[in-house]
């Protein structure tokens, strides 16, 4: 039979585990680029089957939402969008690393980075450039004075729940993500806007709220039948 009180501990705890995902999706709602994250559960039924007996455990998984957020024109000829899933690839200070952000400039040295100062990587290596305006091309090639000076490395998007926020809308993987193999559309001066939905956040926040003080108020209600039933005893 299966325990009670460890079943609504782990309901409790799930519910915790939303409220971080929620909070994190919301605190990036303006964040260029930010992908939301989606926390799902698995079904009892699933639980049984995969445990091969009750576990009260809460299994939640996280996964990734790699919809496109909305193209804003900034005008800004340093501003790169994509238009497809994928990731620009990005040297960070854990490693490699990769962001949909795509607010450019140039280092001291001409090496292209982000405006965080974050290297950002080409097909073959670091991209240099003159302190001039520079052209992107729909594919990623970059050119001064049509002369091509580099084209920018795009990674497959994930939606497997690998990627972890590094926070400023970058992101690390567990495994190195291939290079995309389909086309490309790159938009220079524009902007991909975060794909979080406050209101849609908002609601979800109310609800896993009201969820985890009505199991708190489950919890209390069984503790205290399981004290009555004790002193009852005792007094045999």
């Amino acid at each position: 039979m299966p325990d009670v009180i460890q079943l609504i501990q782990s309901t409790m705890s799930a519910d915790m585990s939303r409220l971080n995902t929620i909070s994190q999706n919301l605190a990036n709602a303006n964040t260029d680029g930010y992908k939301r994250e989606i926390s799902t559960q698995k079904a009892f039924e699933q639980e049984l089957a995969s445990n091969g007996g009750y576990k009260p455990e809460a299994s939640l998984s996280v996964a990734r939402d790699m919809s496109v957020g909305a193209l804003k024109y900034t005008g800004n000829m340093n501003n790169v969008a994509l238009t497809d899933t994928g990731f620009l690839k990005i040297i960070h200070l854990n490693g490699e690393a990769y962001t949909r952000r795509g607010q450019l400039q140039l280092s001291e040295d001409g090496k292209l980075v982000l405006s965080t100062g974050e290297e950002v990587l080409g097909e073959s290596g670091p991209i240099y450039l003159q302190p001039e305006s520079f052209v992107i091309k729909g594919d990623g090639s970059i050119f001064q004075k049509e002369q091509l000076m580099g084209k920018l490395l795009i990674a497959e998007g994930s939606t497997q729940g690998e990627l972890n926020y590094l926070g400023k809308g970058m992101f690390h993987s567990s495994s190195p993500l291939p290079q995309a193999s389909g086309e490309m559309i790159i938009k220079q001066g524009y902007l991909e806007a975060s794909n979080v939905e406050s209101l849609r956040e908002m609601v979800g926040l109310v609800t896993t709220v009201r969820h985890y003080e009505s199991a708190g108020q489950v919890l209390k209600g069984y503790d205290d039948m399981l004290d009555s039933a004790i002193n009852i005893l005792g007094e045999f």
